[in-house]
């Protein structure tokens, strides 16, 4: 297992990243057009879980694939990121001068 004792976050912590959740959810949703927004809410959203996945006895093989899922979509809201700065600067120069 890669982490620690199991059951050793508490309800607090399962309320909070339940709350969390909620407004990644909202945020998401606000977002229909917006990539970049859209794939940092997942993204984020599966860290938060993969962090209440941590403290249960689940296989190493099924943690490390949610790590690689998180990394590759991580990546990808990056790609985003990248896109939209590109496509800023072109707009900006196309109307100057």
């Amino acid at each position: 297992m890669i982490a620690g004792a199991p059951h050793t976050f508490g309800i607090g912590y399962m309320c909070l990243a339940v709350l969390s959740e909620l407004g990644f959810w909202h945020i998401y949703r606000q977002n229909r057009g917006n990539r970049f927004v859209r794939s940092a809410m997942i993204t984020i959203m599966l860290m938060v879980s993969m962090g209440l996945w941590a403290n249960f006895n689940v296989p190493d093989w099924l943690f490390l694939t949610w790590i690689v899922l998180v990394f590759l979509l991580a990546l990808l809201t990056l790609f985003f990121f990248i896109q939209r700065g590109v496509q800023s600067l072109r707009h900006r120069r196309s109307h100057v001068g």
